[in-house]
């Protein structure tokens, strides 16, 4: 499980940087090719926001696994250790449970969504969507490592 993280993790590094790099880009090449040479980019728009939510998602799965996304734990670390583990454990399984019910949703938007096109780039809307399914699966793997990790089980 952990050699599949690390793999996920690199491509999630590399995508990551890509659709960010991409993303200011093409918002540099918007704003130059509108109010310098006047013929503005018309699928700019529907491009950034594309790649920003990709990039967002992408991102947000890297600080999920490197656990530096936001927390708020002055209280929890007021509780003995042998509690802590277990309300650990406990969140742990509660946001897999989480992560499965939006996997499942997510995809049901996804492919409800999939005949209507966007306006100027003609691909499907669902790109817009899909980040959460991969998102979603991503943390789901990454959610069963911390929890394995976490129930001390022996690794080969």
């Amino acid at each position: 499980m952990r050699q599949l993280n690390r793999f996920i993790d690199k491509i999630l590094f590399f995508t990551t940087a890509l659709t960010s790099i991409s993303f200011f880009i093409i918002i540099i090449l918007a704003v130059a090719s509108r109010y310098i040479f006047k013929a503005p980019i018309l699928a700019s728009i529907e491009l950034s926001r594309l790649l920003f939510v990709w990039s967002c998602f992408l991102a947000a799965a890297l600080a999920y696994r490197r656990k530096a996304h936001i927390s708020i734990t002055f209280i929890f670390e007021k509780f003995p250790h042998f509690l802590q583990k277990y309300v650990t454990l406990f969140l742990h399984i509660l946001i897999l449970l989480f992560l499965v019910i939006v996997f499942h949703q997510s995809v049901i938007v996804t492919v409800l969504l999939w005949p209507s096109r966007l306006p100027m780039l003609q691909i499907t809307q669902s790109w817009f969507y899909l980040p959460v399914p991969i998102f979603s699966l991503i943390l789901i793997f990454y959610t069963l490592e911390f929890l394995v990790d976490d129930l001390g089980v022996k690794k080969e």
